[in-house]
């Protein structure tokens, strides 16, 4: 396992231990041999990629990628909860497969050319669950890039906005109330 050490300025650093028995021709161990690195960076970077894997995973908006294909990749629990398709049901299909988003292939097209050309699309639309009631929904979709600054997948962030449109629906008929009782209030 890993064992924390302190280097010579106090500084705390990790390193694997790795202790090897030395022996002679008659098989007595004569010495031992311990090899020690600095794995500290490393460690550093896999707690911050766990912690990063947790916000996602953590996150109450839907969070899928997928792969140039449209294969499911990633699905968080907040993908789960709002679509009611469990992580293993989802990954590795394709998007279509789960009717979670109902585009013809021109929207489909149109949508991968705007997250292409301007490294963002953004929508409003239906959405659906696994027992094929709708709600209505914010997607916002994300080139994700390799090394080589080569697409490697895309992200869709999916939010329900149901409640959202409801108000906007309401308020837009409060005001023509509103209007039309002026109008009548004025002789108009």
């Amino acid at each position: 396992g890993d064992i924390q050490r302190s280097k010579k300025n106090g500084e705390s650093v990790f390193v694997p231990s790795s202790l090897s028995a030395i022996r002679n021709e008659a098989t007595e161990i004569t010495g031992y041999v311990s090899v020690s690195f600095d794995i500290s960076k490393e460690r550093k970077l896999r707690d911050q990629v766990k912690y990063l894997a947790s916000i996602v995973e953590q996150a109450t908006d839907a969070i899928i990628s997928v792969d140039e294909d449209k294969r499911i990749i990633s699905w968080n629990s907040g993908a789960a909860k709002l679509h009611g398709f469990t992580e293993a049901e989802a990954k590795g299909r394709l998007l279509q497969e789960l009717g979670i988003a109902r585009f013809t292939r021109e929207d489909e097209a149109l949508s991968m050319q705007a997250i292409m050309e301007k490294g963002v699309w953004i929508t409003e639309t239906m959405l659906y669950h696994k027992d094929g009631s709708s709600f209505f929904g914010s997607i916002t979709g994300y080139p994700l890039f390799d090394g080589n600054h080569e697409i490697r997948a895309v992200v869709f962030f999916e939010k329900d906005i149901s409640l959202r449109k409801k108000m906007e629906t309401q308020l837009q008929q409060y005001n023509e109330e509103l209007e039309s009782e002026v109008a009548s209030r004025t002789g108009e």
